[in-house]
């Protein structure tokens, strides 16, 4: 359950960490751990009990289950999946779908779509599981079982949507024993400050350009708040790619991350707005894929933050200073540049060029303002 909430500290449900031999559940209460228990209900263990029977493990599982009167505490909420054989089955729904991102890690699936998979696993012949691709050998004999748990768990509870975490007793362990301070960092931030200081040639723009875009965001939710935060420290994470790549790369490097933690649709906005920082159309067919991970209205908002950020560093060569004296100001009709007086000479062609397709993406007019007189910056 730690490790589930390094990950995601306002975790609200019930977390299951299904081994060979046992089950763990324990309740989380919006990033606060609860009522838990281990129960003899691992596949391995079952196989032996039941013979492979699944009438007499479903009657072990209600059983165990009928034990624990906390579980309703969960209902209506989401249940959160540890352990190989679970994401085995996150596999095959992937497949079942043709879900288009490989990465178990956050994938969300809604109960009642998972049920059908898992009714249907529960039920199929090892030569059957044979047939389907990306399965572990040695899973083979134990996944209807561990199928059947997760049917029991879901029927049950009943939450709201499935949650598959690749992180569990080691990650848990870890995060356990950091500081309190340590702790309430947010751990997508975190983790983004770190990829930029590893990719980037200027991670100290990144929260500089956060001040700077916000002004064009005003509508936006708390969530979306913190993706654009954390898409503004990734913004120069393809530095060391070769120009004529580097859209496609910072598109590849973020939604195929390790170590991002971000549900799916915060990875593909994240994709999507660095694509667009470095020149990326985001209707192209490059970016279908990740596209349709998200509505259209994130879509279009992930693009005017790449082209925003495209401006941005075409405007201060990642120098926080510049973006201090040059400001965005979006009106109902107009988005324009406040520059201060000593920086007039940095509205070039390039600069220009950038203002008019942020104007385009936003739907606006664009314009300069330098010491107070406004001048038209299209061209």
């Amino acid at each position: 359950a730690q490790g589930v909430l390094s990950d995601i500290p306002g975790a609200d449900g019930l977390m299951g960490d299904l081994g060979g031999g046992s089950l763990e559940l324990v309740t989380l209460e919006r990033g606060k751990v609860g009522p838990q228990s281990t129960l003899p209900l691992g596949p391995l263990r079952l196989l032996d009990s039941s013979g492979g029977e699944l009438k007499k493990a479903m009657a072990q599982i209600d059983a165990a289950l009928d034990l624990l009167p906390w579980l309703a505490n969960a209902k209506g909420k989401r249940f959160y999946a540890v352990g190989g054989s679970w994401r085995a089955l996150a596999r095959i729904h992937m497949a079942q779908v043709d879900y288009p991102l490989r990465v178990i890690h956050r994938y969300e699936v809604k109960r009642a779509k998972m049920e059908n998979v898992v009714e249907l696993v529960s039920k199929m012949s090892r030569r059957s599981l044979e047939r389907l691709s990306g399965l572990p050998r040695r899973r083979l004999d134990t996944l209807p079982l561990a199928a059947l748990l997760l049917e029991r768990i879901l029927r049950r509870v009943a939450p709201k949507r499935v949650v598959f975490s690749a992180n569990g007793l080691r990650e848990g362990v870890v995060y356990d024993r950091l500081p309190a301070e340590t702790k309430r960092l947010d751990p997508l931030l975190s983790a983004c400050t770190v990829l930029a200081a590893q990719h980037s040639r200027f991670p100290q723009a990144g929260e500089s350009l956060a001040r700077w875009t916000a002004p064009l965001f005003s509508d936006e939710s708390v969530e979306h708040a913190r993706r654009r935060h954390a898409a503004c420290l990734l913004s120069d994470i393809a530095a060391t790619d070769h120009p004529d790549y580097r859209a496609e790369q910072a598109l590849l490097r973020v939604i195929r991350s390790l170590v991002l933690p971000s549900d799916h649709p915060g990875r593909a906005f994240l994709a999507l707005a660095v694509f667009a920082r470095y020149g990326g159309d985001v209707r192209s067919g490059a970016t279908e894929l990740v596209r349709s991970l998200l509505d259209d209205e994130d879509v279009v908002r992930a693009r005017r933050l790449g082209v925003a950020l495209r401006l941005g560093y075409t405007l201060s060569g990642g120098s926080p200073e510049i973006l201090d004296d040059v400001s965005l100001v979006l009106d109902r009709d107009r988005v324009s540049l406040d520059v201060a007086a000593h920086r007039a000479a940095l509205i070039g062609e390039d600069v220009t060029k950038r203002l008019n397709q942020l104007a385009d993406a936003l739907d606006r007019k664009p314009s300069v303002l330098v010491a107070g007189m406004r001048r038209g910056a299209a061209v």
